[in-house]
């Protein structure tokens, strides 16, 4: 089992910056054969600062953002989880 998070550059960004789509997967180590429990976009990254600040500003964005308690939901056979928010941002 294993664990891998997805940046992938969606080419919208300009010369400065660049937006990614980014994805949390769980499966046997490849993109098909796992599956999705998180994903989202980053946003105006600089390319300037490099991959390493990417990273850095995701995991920052999460941990700041307000409390959301999540439940796993799986379809009748088991081909794909989600997280439903059981709480609206802010309360």
């Amino acid at each position: 089992m294993a664990l891998m998070i997805v940046f992938q550059n969606d080419a919208t960004g300009t010369n400065k910056n660049a937006n990614y789509n980014i994805a949390v997967l769980v499966g046997d180590g490849t993109q098909s054969g796992s599956q999705v429990l998180w994903s989202g976009r980053h946003k105006g990254h600089n390319r300037k600062d490099g991959w390493k600040k990417l990273v850095q500003e995701w995991l920052t964005s999460l941990i700041d953002a307000p409390a959301v308690t999540h439940v796993i939901r799986q379809s009748r056979r088991g081909e794909s989880v989600r997280f439903v928010s059981t709480r609206k941002r802010g309360s």
